[in-house]
């Protein structure tokens, strides 16, 4: 039996659903899977992802907020992950490595259409990959909702200037208004601002994207469908982009149903 050796990268970590999203993978193929996590600051992340090479796994998964860093320290980028600026999986392929983004297909594969206008909150690594998804889809108007406008503006700049507006937080009740997408990529420690926002004003059939899932988004989930609007996590698009990181590793594609069927289970749990 093949046995893929892998790994995530991040700040934190411990609560990471990859180790079980793999395992169902590899348990779906009849691979054996070796996935370990590290917990790593971002003065340590170039020296792990350095001993992970020559450990000679096959590869590695890296998540917040360690996506661009990977992105200068492979060998090599992938046509998308250079177009994001931003890594999530790192394949191995002897001394080489090569950074792909597996975040953008996986996010536009989960939220099927979106409409001409969207919000977003934040400007982190993860919504980097979110807007050029939705650029990809022809959405003409994204505006990005942050605390710092340097990084919201940076990421404008990056990727479409002509199409992307930034606005500070105190705005967003306004850009809220009338919108038919929210996608909410902000960390954890902004949820008790981002529950208490205006989503009654959002368009009737108005929907609300979390990037996060489990526990984390209950209480988002709550105030959205209290006030009639559809609400979404982030659980499918975690299972799309693991399946296409673990194809690039294996070049195998582990299929959707048990992996979305074991984190869900993991979840309620």
């Amino acid at each position: 039996m093949k046995t893929l050796r892998a790994g995530l990268l991040g700040r934190p970590v411990a609560q990471s659903l990859s180790p079980r999203l793999h395992q169902a993978a590899g348990a779906a193929l009849g691979v054996s899977v070796d996935y370990r996590l590290r917990d790593v600051t971002v003065d340590e992340v170039d020296r792990a992802m350095d001993a992970w090479r020559a450990e000679g796994l096959d590869g590695f998964n890296i998540t917040a907020p360690h996506k661009a860093a990977a992105a200068r320290w492979v060998d090599r980028l992938d046509p998308m992950a250079a177009r994001v600026g931003a890594v999530n999986t790192v394949v191995c392929k002897g001394t080489e490595t090569i950074g792909f983004n597996t975040d953008v297909r996986a996010f536009a594969e989960s939220i099927g259409n979106a409409p001409d206008r969207v919000v977003i909150l934040g400007a982190g690594g993860a919504i980097r990959a979110v807007v050029v998804a939705l650029l990809d889809q022809g959405v003409s108007q994204i505006e990005v909702v942050n605390r710092s406008q340097k990084r919201a503006k940076a990421l404008a700049d990056d990727l479409a200037p002509a199409l992307i507006k930034t606005y500070p937080l105190e705005s967003a009740d306004d850009r809220i208004a009338n919108a038919e997408l929210v996608i909410n990529g902000l960390p954890a420690a902004a949820n008790e601002w981002v529950i208490d926002r205006f989503f009654g004003e959002m368009a009737p059939m108005g929907r609300v994207v979390d990037l996060g899932y489990g526990a984390r988004v209950d209480r988002l989930k709550s105030a959205v469908t209290r006030v009639d609007r559809r609400f979404q996590d982030g659980l499918e698009m975690l299972a799309r982009q693991g399946i296409a990181s673990f194809k690039r590793w294996t070049g195998i594609k582990p299929p959707l149903d048990p992996v979305l069927s074991a984190l869900l289970s993991t979840v309620l749990d």
